[in-house]
């Protein structure tokens, strides 16, 4: 199954760059094939603007053609935000009240990637504090996707590290385990509660992470 867990990892960060560069954004839904949206619902993307003290992008769902993103809408969504809010990636969680996800390990892993999709999303300023690059194979560490950024050395990771993802099912909750690296935390691995009712997916707050690398790039969070 980790095989599994790693291919659909690999593809869905690939499809989230192909959305990012303008593809239809549905293909999403080839990769995450465990997910499916509510009837009559459709899927948005909200991209991130230049705005005071940063932002991120996220993924909605809306009703029929009715897109409260749209600059034409009856009521549009207010995107204007709180300073300390670009810094979370509480938004992304709203979508899961219009999908549909099989209770089995691969619905738990696609929606726990679906979870994070704003940490992989084009952001803006302090936006960026929320950025990772995830990691799901201990080879990822030394590939050149891992590449060295102006005010982060090179990291020689000597260290034998258990990055593999993981999901255990007990009943109605799975437990998803996964590595990330962040510039502000290091080599993560993250852990998160899943309850799952059917078809409706719930997640454990707050997580469960262990820094496995512990990294701060030197610039003020």
């Amino acid at each position: 199954m980790n095989n599994n867990l790693v291919k659909v990892g690999y593809d869905y960060l690939k499809v989230i760059e192909e959305i990012i560069d303008g593809k239809d954004i549905y293909r999403l839904f080839h990769v995450l094939n465990a997910i499916k949206l509510k009837e009559n619902y459709n899927l948005g993307l909200r991209l991130a603007k230049s705005m005071d003290f940063g932002d991120k992008s996220w993924f909605y769902c809306y009703h029929d053609e009715v897109d409260p993103y749209r600059e034409n809408a009856v009521d549009p969504i207010d995107s204007e935000e709180p300073f300390f809010s670009c810094y979370d990636t509480s938004e992304i969680y709203k979508v899961f009240d219009y999908l549909y996800i099989e209770e089995n390990e691969m619905g738990a892993w696609q929606a726990y990637l679906l979870s994070n999709a704003m940490t992989l999303l084009p952001t803006t300023w302090h936006g960026g504090y929320i950025k990772r690059q995830y990691v799901f194979e201990a080879e990822d560490l030394h590939r050149e996707r891992f590449p060295t950024l102006p005010f982060r050395p090179r990291i020689d990771f000597t260290d034998e590290y258990d990055v593999v993802p993981s999901v255990n099912i007990s009943g109605t909750e799975a437990v998803v385990s996964c590595c990330y690296w962040n510039d502000w935390e290091g080599l993560v691995r993250e852990i998160v509660n899943i309850n799952m009712d059917k078809g409706r997916f719930h997640f454990g707050i707050p997580k469960s992470k262990k820094v496995l690398y512990k990294y701060n790039c030197g610039i003020m969070f």
